[in-house]
């Protein structure tokens, strides 16, 4: 006789015995090591077939192996988003304080641009001025200059994705040959993905 489970079908089932099933939770407890033999201790190993066939101990226990994997790889997948999250964030407040620099210098190079390339300074006598160069040149605002534009631009480029969710994903839907050429030629394209 079959009997039709209900969800889910590692609870008690209707009109089971209690004791029918406090055994089959010993019985679901050990694991990849199921056997009948230590729970005979408490009842004959014929009772306890016939309980482990009436009840579908064999399912059930599959059942519950199912639906642990299926809480582990949900736990893997929060711990992973997790990560993802707080990656992504720390990109953000990072690309804000990229940002902040490239503010904090532009300042810089404004006030040095306002100041006078020279001086000049009039000697005791009266008659001789000194013109003397001041502490910064051209050349270091235009390494300046530089610098902001490099910072800049990287500051305001949005972080692209990483390929490694994707792959996993795809690695769980495509063959192994298909999914084998398609990371061949990636690497071929370029390493910087695969790294991300």
């Amino acid at each position: 006789m079959v009997l039709l489970l209900h969800e889910p079908a590692w609870e008690r089932q209707p009109r089971e015995p209690q004791r029918a099933y406090q055994m089959f939770c010993r019985y679901r407890e050990m694991g990849a090591q199921r056997r009948l033999e230590p729970l005979c201790q408490d009842y004959p190993l014929a009772q306890l077939s016939k309980w482990l066939n009436r009840w579908q101990w064999v399912e059930r226990a599959a059942a519950w192996d199912q639906y642990l994997a299926m809480l582990w790889q949900q736990h893997y997948n929060d711990q992973q988003q997790h990560q993802q999250d707080v990656w992504r964030q720390r990109q953000e407040q990072w690309r804000e304080t990229e940002w902040d620099y490239v503010r904090a210098l532009q300042r810089k190079v404004d006030t040095i641009l306002s100041l006078p390339v020279t001086r000049q300074r009039t000697v005791r006598d009266g008659k001789t001025v000194i013109i003397e160069p001041m502490n910064w040149s051209l050349g270091d605002v235009t390494q300046l200059v530089q610098l902001i534009s490099e910072l800049g631009r990287k500051a305001l480029v949005p972080p692209q994705p990483a390929f490694r969710p994707l792959l996993t994903l795809l690695a769980e839907r495509m063959s192994p040959d298909a999914y084998g050429e398609l990371v061949r030629a990636l690497q071929e394209f370029g390493q910087e993905g695969l790294e991300s």
